[in-house]
């Protein structure tokens, strides 16, 4: 499903996949991380907002830890942006996201 970001502008997200590719080709492997070999992954936390352009991104990245058997969870939080735990200091949502991390990280 294709998404506009309330938050991110379409040429943000071209500029930096443009930062982080530079002249490679998307579907190099090495590039590829939903069809990556995820043995010896950590357990994966993901957490987006509901409202952002890669939501759909998030799930298969999810489905591709749960495919290799790696524990992953996937957050959607409501009415959320990309990024929102980085507004911590503005959105209580951004806090309990920061929260949640760190008892995944202490499990």
């Amino acid at each position: 499903m294709v998404r506009r970001d309330p938050f991110v502008p379409p040429e943000a997200l071209k500029r930096c996949r443009r930062a982080y590719l530079g002249d490679r080709d998307v579907r190099a492997e090495r590039l590829a991380v939903l069809k990556s070999d995820k043995t010896g992954w950590p357990p994966t936390l993901i957490q987006a907002g509901d409202t952002e352009c890669l939501l759909d991104d998030a799930r298969q990245f999810a489905e591709s830890f749960r495919a290799a058997e790696i524990r992953c969870e996937l957050q959607e939080w409501p009415g959320q942006v990309h990024a929102f735990p980085l507004f911590s200091n503005l959105v209580p949502e951004g806090r309990q996201a920061i929260r949640y991390i760190a008892d995944f990280v202490s499990v």
